[in-house]
């Protein structure tokens, strides 16, 4: 109200203009009949396309009120959709059979977050703690490695992704059984090296290239990628050996993670040797 009669205030001289205006016109109409029924007519010419107007006016402004409800609605409508709920529920693949004991637990997830681009690249996951997940569990996808997890909260864990200068891979070429490190350069997401195989051995192109089993993180034998192109160096005793990975990084949606059930063991047998 206050902002309205400043507005009057503020334009009063105009007002006061458009009411002499009036009344002078009202003179000129009620001295000639004539003239009285033009006026009379295109008033009610200009009352009706006001009124048209306001007519659209207030429809707009109806429709923006309903649109907003109806986005109201549908907010709250998504809301109670399935899709708008984290899964917290994990599924176990567990084998039982009295022959063998199961040594690895696989807990599926999504990913939500993922970097290639960068020289230490990291992949967030829709699982964490709560769910059974633990830092050092590997990451592994449809087609192959992707990284190990580095670190956990309630809800959510993050990986080190095989997209990372630091990590270091065992590797071993399935043909032949040699092993040696992988590792990414840093530069194309699609291919890393195999490297310290020594220049006697025989490689070909194509050649498929698998975790070892060497470590207690990556179960043996999940596909890593296969040999590229391969040469070596001028006075070097080792192959220079590209691998294009099997995991596409830039369409990674779900993977696995894995629990190595016997890793404490193995781990503190392992220490014990060391330490006699």
């Amino acid at each position: 109200m206050q902002a309205f009669i400043r507005f009057i205030i503020r334009f009063h001289l105009f007002f006061l203009f458009l009411l002499v205006e009036m009344l002078a016109l009202g003179i000129v109409i009620n001295g000639n009949s004539d003239r009285k029924a033009k006026a009379v007519s295109s008033a009610n010419a200009v009352a009706g396309a006001f009124y048209s107007q306001l007519n659209v006016v207030t429809e707009y402004l109806s429709l923006r009120n309903t649109n907003k409800l109806l986005a109201q609605e549908n907010a709250r409508f998504s809301n109670l959709l399935k899709t708008s709920f984290k899964n917290n529920m994990v599924r176990k693949v567990e084998i039982h059979d009295s022959a063998y004991r199961q040594q690895y637990f696989y807990f599926p997830a999504k990913v939500i977050n993922n970097s290639t681009n960068k020289n230490q690249n990291y992949i967030t996951l829709d699982k964490g703690s709560d769910q059974g997940i633990e830092v050092d569990m590997a990451v592994v996808g449809p087609n192959g490695i992707v990284g190990i997890v580095n670190s956990v909260s309630k809800n959510f864990s993050t990986a080190i992704s095989m997209l990372n200068t630091k990590l270091i891979l065992s590797g071993r070429i399935k043909r032949n059984n040699y092993f040696g490190p992988v590792v990414w350069p840093g530069t194309d997401y699609r291919y890393v090296e195999l490297i310290d195989i020594p220049s006697h051995i025989s490689i070909q192109v194509g050649d498929t290239v698998v975790t070892s089993g060497f470590s207690t993180i990556f179960p043996e034998g999940v596909p890593i990628g296969l040999v590229k192109n391969h040469s070596i160096d001028k006075g070097s005793n080792f192959h220079r050996i590209t691998l294009e990975l099997t995991t596409d990084f830039k369409s990674l949606s779900f993977v696995n993670i894995v629990n190595n059930l016997l890793k404490t063991e193995q781990e503190t047998l392992e220490k014990s040797v060391e330490n006699d």
